[in-house]
């Protein structure tokens, strides 16, 4: 649920595909967007429109940014491990109360500061070794500046949800 005070115009509305495409629905009409408008490729997992009104796409070939999503051409900015990010399989994305977005990745999570600059330097990864539970990130959410996951591990003797991990300003939390 939003705050009251945050109101949002509904302009668009952004559908990612699997194979990699991305949709957009604008005043009555659809356009697609692939690798030849600059998308990296990849099934596209989720899908964030930030405080700042720039969506964030990630996939299983990395993270794109469009920062003008309002233009007739949006321009996709492409992020990858040689930018700073832990992994180049993205599987889901949230944004915490200060507007930094975090990405679940193939080896943990990424939080990137709200200005949205992705540079070594910039980039904090949280890992297995900070507290996360085992498995993959299947969804991430916050809840009044507690960003909670959820965690799925499948294999041949246990299959399901294997852990909840909650990021406190304190620090990690499993559940």
């Amino acid at each position: 649920m939003l705050p009251r005070s945050r109101k949002i115009a509904i302009t668009s509305v952004w559908i990612g595909y699997y194979d990699g495409a991305l949709g957009r629905y604008r005043n009555g009409t659809f356009s697609f967007y692939t690798t030849e408008d600059g998308l990296g490729g990849g099934g596209i997992l989720a899908l964030h429109v930030d405080r700042a009104g720039r969506l964030w796409i990630a996939s299983t070939r990395g993270l794109a940014r469009v920062d003008s999503t309002g233009a007739d051409r949006p321009q996709f900015l492409r992020f990858s491990t040689a930018d700073g990010l832990s992994s180049n399989v993205m599987l889901c994305l949230t944004e915490d109360k200060w507007g930094r977005i975090y990405v679940a990745t193939g080896r943990g999570i990424d939080r990137i500061d709200a200005t949205g600059e992705i540079t070594p330097s910039r980039v904090r990864h949280y890992t297995e070794a900070d507290g996360l539970a085992k498995g993959n990130l299947i969804d991430m959410f916050d809840g009044n500046g507690d960003l909670s996951m959820a965690n799925y591990r499948i294999g041949r003797k246990r299959r399901g949800l294997r852990g909840v991990t909650m990021l406190q300003r304190a620090g990690l939390a499993r559940f």
